[in-house]
């Protein structure tokens, strides 16, 4: 059994190899440079193992053979890597947005009710121009401590706009990015952000990853963990 897994991790492997020539017009090699490259430099350590787990395999007196579910991981990231998942594959579409002239108490209903932590502002050509969250409340609310605010129902969240800017937010930041961006580009972004010590709020997707193309949807932190399991 153990020979059979071991002859398709080779196939597997071989599989990979081809993909890399192809590609970058060498000779398929995981290579230090190889691993630099976007598909491969989130996890250096897992193609370095496998690469070394490899050249064990290929002599026939080996004793150390892949086992079952070291094989499937394998397959599973080298798919990955030639079928890369796309943002457009994973991206919330059917989100909930708002507008300046939207009510605030609407918004918060649907925050509260679909547990919803970021909410694009949008304008009329659904070019995200703001992100209102209960940060944005917080900093809406404490520089307006000399005020008394009762009636909230006549609040819109174009009163907001000063503190729902994408960059008000000191400790959470969100980024844009292509719809055809691959899920090892999502993780870069997603591991360029937390290594600043920040919190990703949201990745927000366009047409080419640009601030000022039309929302097409979004990716949250736990939608990125999902693509990766």
């Amino acid at each position: 059994m153990n020979d059979n897994y071991d002859m398709e991790f080779k196939k597997v492997y071989n599989r990979l190899e081809k993909y890399i020539a192809n590609k970058y017009k060498n000779d398929g090699k995981i290579s230090e440079e190889i691993l630099s490259k976007d598909e491969f430099k989130n996890d250096t350590s897992f193609w370095r193992n496998y690469r070394n787990l490899r050249n064990i395999i290929i002599h026939q007196d080996s004793v150390i053979h892949i086992t079952k579910d070291g094989l499937n991981d394998f397959k599973k990231r080298v798919d990955n890597v030639i079928y890369p998942v796309l943002a457009k594959k994973i991206c919330i579409t059917n989100l909930y947005s708002a507008k300046t002239n939207t009510k605030l108490n609407e918004v918060l209903c649907e925050m509260k009710a679909k547990s919803y932590s970021n909410v694009p502002v949008l304008n009329d050509d659904k070019i995200v121009i703001g992100v209102f969250n209960y940060y944005t409340l917080f900093l809406y609310f404490n520089n307006h401590l000399d005020e008394i605010i009762v009636e909230t129902d006549k609040l819109k969240i174009g009163d907001f706009s000063k503190y729902y800017s994408i960059n008000s937010n000191v400790d959470i930041e969100f980024g844009f990015i292509s719809k055809n961006d691959s899920l090892n580009q999502i993780n870069n972004k997603y591991h360029s952000i937390v290594s600043k010590g920040k919190q990703m709020g949201a990745l927000l997707v366009t047409e080419n990853g640009k601030a000022k193309e039309r929302l097409l949807g979004i990716i949250t932190a736990e939608d990125i963990i999902s693509a990766n399991i």
